[in-house]
């Protein structure tokens, strides 16, 4: 299915075609999320727990001047924000506890002891420690040390102001149980996140993907 102009151009037999190029994602939607080092999505019941993750650098400039397109970003903040860059350290998306009970949080999942530092990214918007998104419910989150960068510390009262988050917590996550006895030097963000948009691809005749869909739509 690729057309001849572009296969001659990458042959070199055709310098007249000037391509164009969607820099951020393909052709069946798949945008790009930025870096994560431990994902987990549309799962029930997990344990990530006694990991140390230190010292990580994205190299990432952003966008090249050939780009021409981009697919629309996830940002609550900025719908043109294309997380080229981001780093973030732990991200759940979609997931839920052992077991439908969540009175006591005895079966939920779990978020223990990691440690998370010195993670650099100098073209990102955000570096965030451990991120709680999309319709996620029934998470422990307890005895986490997260301090992604010695020289800063904590958040502001603008969100969109801050390139380092300790915790994120989006909105339409629920019975997420951050105990004490966590230490995230940068902070811990509850933020609101903007509503599946018309442009999001999603199948013909729904108003959303089946079980909870894509995770990072929400």
């Amino acid at each position: 299915s690729v057309g001849l102009p572009l296969v001659e151009w990458a042959e070199g037999n055709n310098s007249s075609f000037a391509p164009s190029f969607r820099c951020n994602g393909d052709s069946m939607h798949h945008v790009i999320k930025g870096s994560v080092m431990f994902r987990v999505e549309d799962c029930q019941g997990f344990i990530i727990k006694g990991n140390t993750i230190d010292n990580v650098e994205i190299l990432s400039k952003g966008p090249s001047d050939l780009c021409v397109d981009f697919h629309k970003g996830a940002s609550s903040l900025d719908g043109s924000d294309r997380m080229l860059a981001d780093l973030r350290g732990i991200s759940v998306a979609a997931v839920s506890a052992y077991d439908d009970s969540l009175v006591t949080g005895n079966d939920a999942s779990s978020i223990s002891h990691n440690t998370i530092t010195n993670l650099k990214s100098q073209a990102a918007e955000l570096i965030i420690g451990v991120d709680i998104q999309g319709f996620s419910e029934g998470v422990d989150i307890e005895n986490n040390y997260v301090n992604l960068d010695a020289t800063v510390v904590g958040i502001s009262n603008d969100i969109s102001n801050d390139k380092w988050v300790g915790l994120r917590i989006r909105q339409t996550a629920s019975d997420i149980f951050v105990k004490q006895n966590n230490n995230f030097v940068q902070g811990v963000s509850h933020e609101n996140r903007r509503k599946l948009p018309e442009y999001h691809p999603r199948p013909a005749g729904e108003t959303e993907w089946p079980n909870n869909g894509c995770p990072y739509g929400h």
